[in-house]
């Protein structure tokens, strides 16, 4: 319950490390703790936040020094719990709006590509769902077909034993080539999109970015009407 409560708070966030020292953290062996009072001061809130942007973060009731467990106890319902978690959710929102950023793509290989997207063809991602913020597109302005789809999502999705997120990019391929590519390791059928004409890369150096690069352009190219 702990670990998912946080996650939610701060999925596809990175700290601004600048922005916590702002805001009253204190940085000690490469760790960032902030210490706060919610509750009219009846507990104490510690929040560390590490080098790899993993945050961390516990509530201690001051008048025992306990830790108050019972907010991460899904079953643990009552107007006081239900208050202190409340506090406490709102207090790690306000360190999550004022000092981190909003990241959703990760690895070196997306942003990369992300990069050359925006130089060789003058696009910019577009995100279309709001419930699915961590998809986004590429489509030619000619023909507003797209040519590549970028999405971060659990390797368990595609069919290997994971739940670590990862990076993924679908992008357009002749039909003839489908067979020949996808052998589920470095290339992979396509995910929610037409297999007979789309595939998959995980952007996870798997794949030389070069030849991922050579793999956009002719998804470029077959993007027409």
């Amino acid at each position: 319950m702990k670990n998912k409560f946080l996650e939610q708070i701060f999925k596809f966030r990175e700290p601004n490390f600048d922005k916590l020292l702002k805001f009253g953290f204190s940085c000690e062996e490469d760790k960032f703790t902030f210490r706060g009072y919610i509750l009219d001061d009846q507990f104490i809130v510690n929040v560390c936040v590490d080098k790899s942007g993993k945050v961390d973060a516990e509530v201690i009731e001051v008048a025992t020094g306990e830790p108050y467990a019972l907010i991460f106890v899904e079953t643990a319902t009552g107007s006081f719990v239900g208050q202190v978690r409340e506090e406490f959710e709102n207090l790690l929102q306000k360190i999550c709006d004022n000092c981190f950023e909003k990241v959703i793509f990760r690895s070196a290989q997306a942003k990369r590509l992300i990069e050359f997207v925006s130089k060789h063809f003058r696009d910019e991602l577009e995100f279309l769902w709001p419930k699915f913020c961590n998809n986004a597109i590429c489509r030619r302005k000619d023909t507003g077909k797209w040519y590549a789809l970028f999405v971060a999502l659990p390797k368990e999705k595609l069919g290997i034993k994971s739940k670590e997120i990862i990076d993924i990019l679908n992008v357009r391929i002749s039909p003839q080539e489908v067979a020949s590519v996808v052998d589920n390791k470095r290339y992979f059928p396509a995910y929610h999109m037409n297999k007979k004409s789309w595939v998959t890369i995980i952007l996870d150096d798997s794949v030389d970015f070069n030849e991922i690069v050579e793999r956009v352009k002719q998804s470029f190219n077959l993007a027409i009407k």
